[in-house]
């Protein structure tokens, strides 16, 4: 008889201190205690958190000496690129005049590139067609979302050959957005890209800050 006593005054004790617990973790202990796993069960990664790539073709032709545009294009690209990263793209950038020239890639680290893109200099022709099929063959072998992003002020040296490769682009999956001032063709630019709503034409003063304002339309998923 004393041993049951003692049985019934450990139950006692035990169920108060489950009623203590319970109270102050918010945990049901035999909820817990009954749940059973059904296996190791993954999340689907959310499309937002999938790593993107972005190059910009930086127009430094001649005209681009004329306003203050070249400089107000590389700090524009500067805030672009801060954004981008915001939105999980990785930036690298091509140059373009009379030929392109990669100055950044997806490896460069930001201070590399803020240095190279201030180094640069506008002199020479519009040789888009170029950039494009350099922007083309960096791009092929990766996957993920991947964009081109053409900044200019002018009208490129080969129409035609630059609309063909803006094409081939957008059939492997590019996205092509364009921002060009008022002395660019904008009509050419809204046929390149990938929709009307992502080729913008801006003012000279206002170039800079339409620059980083493009970074809206990066895209949320492929």
């Amino acid at each position: 008889m004393k041993n049951n006593n003692n049985s019934d005054e450990i139950k006692e004790i035990n169920n108060d201190w489950k009623d203590k617990l319970e109270e102050y973790s918010g945990i049901n202990i035999e909820e817990k205690n009954s749940y059973k796993p059904e296996g190791k069960q993954s999340k689907p990664l959310k499309t937002y958190n999938e790593i993107g790539y972005v190059y910009i073709l930086l127009d430094t032709s001649r005209s681009m000496n004329f306003s203050d545009k070249i400089s107000q294009a590389k700090r524009g690209a500067i805030s672009f690129i801060e954004e981008a990263n915001n939105l999980n793209y990785k930036t690298g950038i091509i140059k373009f005049a009379s030929h392109p020239r990669e100055i950044a890639n997806f490896k460069s680290d930001f201070k590399s590139l803020k240095t190279n893109l201030y180094k640069l200099e506008a002199g020479g022709s519009t040789n888009l067609q170029s950039a494009l099929i350099l922007a083309r063959n960096r791009l092929k072998k990766l996957s993920g979302k991947k964009v081109v992003y053409i900044i200019t002020d002018g009208r490129p040296d080969y129409k035609e050959g630059s609309k063909s490769e803006a094409n081939i682009l957008k059939e492997q999956g590019v996205h092509i957005m364009t921002l060009g001032t008022k002395d660019a063709d904008s009509e050419f630019l809204k046929e390149i890209s990938s929709d009307d709503a992502l080729s913008e034409i801006t003012n000279d003063v206002e170039l800079e800050e339409n620059i980083s304002k493009m970074s809206s339309n990066l895209p949320e998923d492929i």
